[in-house]
């Protein structure tokens, strides 16, 4: 999908080709009371200000595309007993949200009198570090500019065309009066070497995504091999989840989906419509798949678009594939969890993509 948003009064810094967006974060006051009154606002402009000094442009309306490069810095802000501001900082880069690529040192940090001074200091300090980062980092973050001059050319351009589809793009065989068994359980993914279940949130927070290992379920047809009257659930083990990284995936085990609490998840299938309600063997077909998550025993009903074929096998064995996708529309509220940072609209949307292949049941 196109990722394209506007993101309002936002800092950016271009060079060539390259363009890359920051998102400021200034969390509350911690230490000594003093009054609040206009404090973000002046640790907002100071630091502005000084971005500006290093090369940053400040875009009140920014149109934002998936090239964009997107780095993070965080502020913490501290009143000493004496009344001195000191701000501590966090680098971090679109790929890791729990390990910063740069950290201030308590040890070099200075009180400040004046507020945006000790702003100022800290935004100049995480610019520098940032600057030199793409150039020398080992961890991802490098870019080397395209220069202004490369020409912008599709693949097909390029010589990159797709490939002619196959002829028997499943191998299956066909074998249409076939009757079908009612009860089916949960096989494999349905691609080779690929998630039978994964989740990314909606853009601009794509990034933020990760796959299900663990999953166990059962389908039973309609009378007559009908979709109308199909029911199903499926069940996914929490401790399962992975995001790739396994501070981020203890602290969605912890906070998140606290698995201590709730080992399980669960997908009910509570109807299933198609144009053509009886199952075409050998035939794709698209179906409305309307079932309910629970995600920590809290009900979220869904609505699933989806791509069913059932075929055999080169082995002869039948199979029912399943492609769906479906959005879970602000997880944060319903959850009550946190979430990447995006526009309103986008904020804790997350989606998923299904892509399982179901066997018929086998009775001992």
């Amino acid at each position: 999908a196109k990722i394209e948003y506007n993101s309002p009064n936002t800092l950016v810094f271009t060079q060539q080709r390259m363009r890359l967006m920051l998102e400021l974060k200034i969390t509350p006051i911690q230490g000594r009371s003093v009054d609040t009154v206009d404090f973000q606002p002046q640790a907002e402009r100071a630091i502005i200000q000084m971005l500006q000094k290093q090369g940053f442009r400040l875009e009140k309306e920014l149109l934002v595309t998936g090239s964009f490069l997107k780095f993070y810095f965080d502020f913490h802000p501290f009143i000493s007993p004496e009344g001195l501001l000191y701000v501590s900082y966090a680098l971090f880069s679109q790929h890791d949200c729990i390990n910063p690529i740069f950290i201030s040192n308590p040890i070099q940090l200075q009180g400040q009198k004046k507020r945006e001074k000790a702003f100022a200091a800290a935004a100049q300090s995480m610019s520098v570090f940032l600057k030199k980062e793409l150039t020398v980092s080992q961890l991802g973050d490098a870019a080397t500019p395209a220069p202004l001059a490369t020409q912008i050319k599709t693949w097909e351009e390029l010589g990159f065309n797709l490939p002619l589809a196959p002829a028997d793009k499943n191998n299956t065989v066909i074998a249409p009066n076939l009757p079908l068994p009612q009860n089916w359980t949960y096989l494999q993914s349905s691609i080779a070497n690929a998630p039978a279940l994964t989740f990314n949130f909606a853009p601009p927070a794509q990034q933020y995504a990760g796959e299900v290992k663990e999953i166990k379920g059962s389908l039973r047809l309609g009378e007559n091999a009908t979709w109308s009257g199909t029911k199903g659930e499926f069940v996914v083990n929490t401790r399962s989840v992975t995001m790739g990284l396994q501070e981020l995936d203890e602290l969605i085990y912890t906070k998140l989906l606290q698995t201590d609490l709730y080992p399980e998840a669960k997908l009910l299938i509570v109807s299933i419509k198609s144009n053509t309600d009886k199952i075409q063997l050998g035939q794709t077909q698209n179906l409305e798949i309307a079932a309910v998550l629970s995600i920590k025993n809290i009900a979220i009903p869904i609505t699933a678009t989806a791509q069913a074929d059932c075929y055999m096998d080169k082995d002869k064995n039948l199979q029912i594939s399943l492609h769906a996708q479906f959005m879970c529309k602000t997880v944060d509220k319903t959850l009550n969890i946190e979430v990447p940072a995006a526009p309103a609209a986008e904020k804790g949307n997350l989606i998923f993509n299904v892509n399982i292949a179901l066997r018929p049941e086998t009775r001992p």
